[in-house]
């Protein structure tokens, strides 16, 4: 407890004020005014007082308004008005059709140096006292709502003055700060709301080939997108043997993996990463090492404060005990860069350049990235940022590893990241070299200090250099960036790539594939779609690898009733998995975009802006650095940073959920359903797998069948003949037949004497198998045939009954519980429930109402429902729910 906290605590001993009306005198009148030039000053805007002295005594004296003052308390009673006031309430009786005249609370300010003695809630009590004996005298009005609306805010008020809510305060503004509430919320709500489909995920793995490792790696990875954040891995754990086919680079990025379905886990991440962190004397795998400490920066990635964190001094620990193991290296310094992003830390800046300088490529790429990722934002007007740029760009003319090289470039591009003009020198610097991959970096860094912002010059630069830079590489680059730049207009970057996607050039192509998945993520424009859709099919296969990324990120959170493409898509990627013949580099493709399009169990968004429309740097450096697995397949998992939660949740003032708070949907449930379970088909592989059948078995299965023939034939005979003897009898022909009908009747009774006339067509029944007894129709016999009539027409009601059920119409709303899911589509359509029997309301008002809504019980009397947000343990998983109520009696 510093200074800080003494000074937010309540004075033991508060002096005394005295409050009083204010009276039409020129005295006041200056009072009044320099209090609400006071308050102009305080809400920024001192220019906002218009009138005089002389202004608010002519006012006064009008009975215009009505105002109380607050002045220091002398010893002998009320002393004199001073020039300046110490506080004031200022109110004017007004009008409203609903209450008649009442009294409305224009302005209340207490000076700076007379707060914290309750002198804010005196004048408010005054105030509303001044009101209630006003509507006694008949002057106005005022219902019993506000009357106790006016008492409660005084309680709250009171209690805020008097410093009894100050440490309960301050303890919930540290929890949202500092202690990561919102991380605990969102971790909640991704592992209760999962529906993340497994058996995608073994219908991947038992059509992929272990040995492949590049399909092997890429289903590892769409696990982790399916997964992410929700901390659920349970297929890890019942697949071991088979995750444990991957070696050497692909074992580090499946240990990785861990850390995107754990994401934001910070509480749990040192005991879930134990077993394969390095530990002091004992060595295992570098590549599983190197991959944990990657996974522990995932996990915390933009979260690790002003870099003396517990998780990034174990990961400078671990860098500087790795000594020359480059796999060690390099995943304790993408761990550095992620957890301590955007700190611009100069301790760990010259840990990473350490590394950097030892100039292996391996190590050197992943230093180079992290120091990037510390300097992010900075700009080049930082004192770190202007030692460093010349520095960085000097060692990569240095330097003959291309791979460090690019990401030393890169990091130049993360440094200029919202500097917009700031950055023109540095991006002219890069593109105007003669090395290509220098000139790559120009288009990153032109993206990343532009990003979002829809700058013409920026759009214009990268087309000119979309179609004439001579080198593939930066041409890809180009195309790929006007999606970073365009983000917040993606309706303009589908008819913008037009052109482009039509290119002679794959790589140009490429781009814009990837520029229209950006831009128009969770969109499913259907411009976006046409541009994207005929590139599934190109004769290109890494064009058809950009095509399944893009497709699946313009489809996120999208259903098969809202946009058919949906169930196409994901058809084509169960036939490119499936089929032997596609070549490895589309097969990769199709199963990540089965990871993207279920990302973190069908609950999350690509999305590089807040809801409130504020840019999300994490997300735009993620969304970079995944561009990179065009040269290096472990920046898959930088993609997980730009995933954003769809979740609408309300929380009380205790920041617990209450569960009676609900929200309305306008529009058919089935338009924001989650996509249906798919099949699989492990029952249909252990049909074929029968035992053998043996011939006599055979035929005396046929037996038993021309049997049961035989006699539906003849149960369905008789029934006609019954039928047609009760027509006649009714018709009163039954004597005029005679013994013909019943000689007729009685031959056809027979077994075998008339079958060849049966109308079923079955022919005659062989001899051999007659009886000798005849088949008699008795009373018995028409009985059961009643019944079948009977179960038959009860069948044709139950048929008929259901049909209907069936064609009932789809209601055209429904209702989201607490928490729920909403999509970016859906969010217009959603409104908070109304009606007399509401009990909260948000805060503040959205005109689309997602995200995390803080809301006002206006009941507080009573009772609440409510469920507590209590953080995810390792391995917890939900239960089943209990079986509804039953009686049980032993029979």
């Amino acid at each position: 407890r510093g200074p800080r906290w003494a000074a937010m605590e309540p004075t033991p001993s508060p002096p005394k004020y005295a409050l009083r009306a204010a009276t039409p005198t020129p005295e006041d009148a200056a009072t009044i005014h320099s209090l609400v030039v006071a308050l102009a000053v305080y809400e920024r805007e001192p220019d906002a007082v218009l009138l005089t002295p002389a202004d608010v005594l002519a006012h006064a004296r009008s009975s215009c308004f009505r105002c109380l003052i607050a002045e220091p308390a002398a010893a002998g009673g009320l002393a004199q008005p001073p020039p300046r006031g110490a506080g004031l309430a200022l109110f004017v009786d007004t009008f409203r059709l609903r209450n008649g005249r009442i009294v409305y609370l224009e302005d209340l300010f207490v000076r700076e140096e007379a707060r914290g003695n309750g002198l804010g809630a005196a004048l408010l009590r005054a105030s509303a006292a001044a009101a209630a004996a006003a509507a006694e005298a008949g002057a106005a009005a005022m219902d019993a709502e506000d009357v106790t609306e006016s008492a409660a805010l005084v309680s709250r008020v009171e209690r805020v003055a008097t410093g009894e809510a100050v440490e309960e305060r301050v303890g919930r503004l540290r929890q949202v700060l500092c202690e990561g509430f919102d991380v605990d919320l969102t971790l909640n709500f991704l592992f209760h709301k999962s529906d993340t489909d497994v058996s995608i995920l073994n219908t991947i793995k038992s059509q992929v080939d272990a040995r492949n490792t590049i399909l092997h790696n890429a289903t590892v990875v769409a696990h982790g997108y399916m997964n992410a954040g929700t901390t659920v891995d349970s297929f890890l754990r019942e697949n071991l043997e088979w995750l444990g086919r991957s070696s050497n680079w692909a074992k580090f990025s499946a240990v990785a993996s861990i850390g995107v379905v754990h994401k934001g886990h910070v509480h749990e991440s040192m005991r879930l990463l134990e077993p394969y962190l390095p530990r002091g004397g004992m060595s295992a795998s570098p590549f599983t090492e190197g991959g944990a400490l990657y996974a522990l920066g995932l996990i915390h990635a933009n979260k690790g404060g002003d870099g003396d964190s517990t998780a990034i001094s174990f990961l400078s620990e671990a860098l500087r005990n790795a000594g020359t193991n480059e796999t060690v290296q390099h995943g304790a310094c993408l761990g550095i860069g992620l957890a301590a992003m955007a700190t611009g830390s100069w301790a760990l800046f010259e840990e990473l350049k350490n590394t950097l300088f030892t100039d292996n490529a391996i190590a050197g790429e992943a230093a180079a990235l992290g120091m990037g990722l510390v300097l992010l934002g900075t700009g080049p007007s930082s004192p770190l940022a202007q030692n460093a740029l010349p520095e960085l760009l000097s060692y990569a003319h240095d330097t003959d590893h291309e791979k460090i090289i690019r990401a030393l470039v890169l990091a130049v591009a993360f440094t200029m990241y919202g500097q917009e003009e700031a950055a023109d020198v540095y991006i002219e610097q890069l593109a105007r070299d003669r090395d290509p991959i220098v000139r790559y970096g120009a288009m990153y860094t032109m993206a990343m200090a532009y990003c979002g912002t829809g700058s013409n010059k920026a759009v214009r630069r990268l087309l000119h250099v979309a179609v004439s830079d001579a080198n593939n590489d930066v041409r890809r680059a180009a195309a790929t960036c006007l999606g970073l730049v365009l983000f917040r207009a993606p309706e303009q970057v589908p008819r913008l790539v037009a052109l482009l996607s039509e290119s002679f050039n794959p790589h140009v192509r490429y781009g814009a594939c990837m520029a229209v998945g950006i831009a128009c993520a969770g969109s499913a424009l259907g411009e976006a779609l046409e541009i994207v859709q005929p590139m599934l099919d190109d004769a290109t296969d890494f064009v058809r690898q950009g095509a399944f990324l893009s497709m699946a990120l313009v489809l996120m959170q999208q259903s098969e009733a809202r946009v058919p493409a949906v169930k196409t898509f994901r058809e084509k990627i169960s036939a490119v998995v499936g089929d032997r013949h596609q070549p490895i580099m589309i097969k990769m493709g199709a199963i990540l975009a089965a990871g993207i399009l279920d990302a973190g169990g069908r609950n999350v968004v690509m999305s590089l802006q807040s809801r409130a429309g504020f840019m999300r740097m994490s997300a735009a450096v993620g969304v970079a650095l995944w561009l990179q697995h065009w040269y290096w397949f472990p920046l898959l998992h930088f993609l997980s940073l730009s995933f954003a939660p769809t979740m609408l949740i309300g929380l009380n003032k205790d920041f617990n959920m209450p569960n009676n708070f609900t929200a309305v949907c306008a529009a058919r449930p089935s338009l924001f359903a989650y996509p249906k379970r798919a099949e699989e088909k492990k029952e249909d592989k252990r049909e074929k797998m029968t035992t053998a059948v043996l011939s006599t078995t055979a035929k005396a299965k046929a037996r038993e069948a021309r049997k049961e023939a035989r006699k539906e034939a003849k149960r369905r005979q008789l029934e006609r003949r019954a039928a047609a003897a009760a027509a006649n009898a009714a018709e009163g022909k039954g004597e005029e037949k005679g013994s013909g009908g019943e000689d007729k009747d009685g031959a056809a009774a027979t077994p075998g004497a008339g079958a060849g006339a049966d109308d079923d067509g079955l022919g005659p029944v062989p001899l051999a198998r007659q009886t000798s007894t005849g088949t008699i129709m008795t009373e018995t016999t028409a009985n059961s045939e009643r019944d079948d009539e009977a179960a038959a027409a009860a069948a044709a009601a139950a048929a008929a009954a259901s049909a209907k059920k069936k064609k009932r119409p789809e209601p055209t709303s429904f209702t989201l519980d607490n928490p729920a899911r909403v999509t970016p589509s859906q969010e217009p359509l959603v409104s908070i429930s109304t009606g007399p029997e509401r009990r909260y309301v948000p805060v503040v008002t959205r005109p689309k109402p997602a995200g995390i809504l803080m809301l006002v019980d206006l009941k507080p009397e009573e009772a609440e429902d409510v469920a507590k947000v209590e953080r995810v343990a390792i391995g917890q998983e939900d239960e089943a729910p209990p079986p509804e109520p039953f009686e049980w009696r032993p029979e």
